[in-house]
């Protein structure tokens, strides 16, 4: 027989046909099946490589913001000892100030007797200027 002649009489048997249909096509989703798994497996893979980078990327954010908030309170500290100097060379100046001002009133004090005491010397000198004009010495 030839292979012809089988193939008809396999195709005129409807059961044997079926079978054969099935057989095939359980074939065919089988490989189906078999290449959705290894897509699946793919997917999953770079599913599960993106949520690994995000961890990354988030530990790097956390790492990043732990040394934001440090700088931020060596950045305070800084500031407090600023204000603590300022505050300091305030004083200081309204200390320097104060001391200047009792200077300046002592040395207007003295300059002020000078004047009263420069006034008294010209008015003798006026006095004897005159008192040596008018010849009556």
């Amino acid at each position: 027989m030839s292979e012809e002649a089988i193939a008809r009489a396999l195709a005129s048997n409807e059961d044997f046909a079926r079978k054969v249909a099935d057989l095939i096509a359980d074939k065919i989703v089988i490989k189906k099946i078999d290449e959705l798994t290894k897509e699946v497996e793919k997917l999953s893979k770079t599913m599960q490589d993106l949520v690994d980078q995000q961890k990354l990327v988030w530990e790097k954010f956390e790492e990043n913001d732990k040394k934001f908030n440090q700088i931020m309170e060596k950045i305070d500290k800084a500031i407090e000892e600023m204000k603590e100097e300022n505050k300091k060379r305030d004083e200081k100046f309204e200390v320097a100030m104060e001391s200047i001002e009792r200077e300046n009133k002592k040395r207007d004090k003295t300059i002020n007797k000078l004047l009263k005491h420069n006034q008294q010397i010209l008015r003798t000198l006026g006095k004897f200027n005159w008192f040596f004009r008018t010849g009556s010495y």
